[in-house]
């Protein structure tokens, strides 16, 4: 029991600090910025944990099956004669049971007393913002956002070479996935932008493409937000590890090596609109 209550102490203590999430439907934009948050002195960020979209299906799923049983064992023993008291896990425990993972997932990145603020990259979050928020009711998020058009190239190109023929039965031509994906960058984005409208503290928007051209005034925003000092040093430390640990990708525009006619109608179709909202032109 001690070490049980030690641990709960160091969650504790972890709860305390700044949290935050890199979401975003831009592979090389996310890894960017959670590669240039770790290098502070101040944060410690990670990528991949999934927690929303893989462990809470799980939790929920083990969580459902055991109320099913302990309610049907109930049921009998009631029928029988014998009166029991319920032990079904409420929804509001089983968010807790997600908070508490997500707190021992951080509470192993921390390190030193020196992080005041911890966080994690997974892009997938961008539609998944309200029920981070409910779990974490403080935590704060960084929504990067690149164009459409030069992400679903670059992840063309790279789920053909890495995910080979199973990617290529599924979408056997590049306006296959487009159709797929501009549906999705549509989605990803827009959702994220109306979490921001209705929390406007807990949330930024970070552009990939300034990333690329202009990388110190979007470090010092994004230090600013998560309460980090932005001194000259931090911030020239942050951008280099970003720069040497973000994946290779295209560059701006490069979509237009790939896209053909049929593609580019395929995408305004389902983000036209957006794209002109985000000043992405033609």
């Amino acid at each position: 029991m001690a070490d049980y209550r030690q641990l709960h102490e160091k969650l504790g203590q972890v709860f305390d600090k700044q949290m935050f999430f890199v979401t975003g439907l831009t592979r090389s934009g996310t890894v960017w910025v959670q590669k240039a948050i770790d290098a502070h002195p101040e944060a410690a960020c990670r990528g991949e944990g999934h927690f929303i979209d893989m462990l809470y299906p799980q939790l929920k799923r083990a969580i459902g099956d055991y109320n099913q049983q302990v309610g049907a064992g109930r049921s009998q023993m009631e029928a029988a004669g014998v009166n029991s008291v319920p032990s079904d896990f409420t929804y509001q425990e089983l968010e807790y049971l997600l908070a508490t993972s997500i707190g021992l997932a951080f509470n192993r990145w921390i390190g030193d007393d020196h992080v005041k603020c911890v966080g994690e990259r997974t892009p997938d979050y961008a539609i998944n913002m309200e029920m981070l928020s409910r779990v974490m009711p403080n935590a704060k998020f960084i929504n990067v956002i690149r164009d459409g058009r030069d992400e679903v190239a670059s992840a063309w190109t790279f789920n053909r070479r890495y995910q080979g023929d199973a990617f290529s039965s599924k979408f056997p031509e590049f306006t296959d996935f487009v159709d797929v994906f501009a549906n999705s960058w549509a989605r990803s984005v827009g959702d994220a932008r109306r979490f921001g409208r209705s929390h406007r503290d807990l949330y930024i928007d970070v552009c990939y493409e300034d990333l690329l051209s202009d990388p110190g005034p979007v470090m010092r925003d994004i230090c600013l937000f998560l309460g980090l000092y932005d001194s000259d040093e931090a911030l020239d430390q942050c951008i280099r590890a970003g720069d040497a640990g973000a994946m290779p990708d295209g560059s701006v525009g490069s979509w237009r090596d790939t896209f053909d006619d049929e593609a580019e109608r395929t995408f305004t179709r389902y983000a036209g609109e957006l794209l002109k909202l985000l000043d992405y032109g033609a």
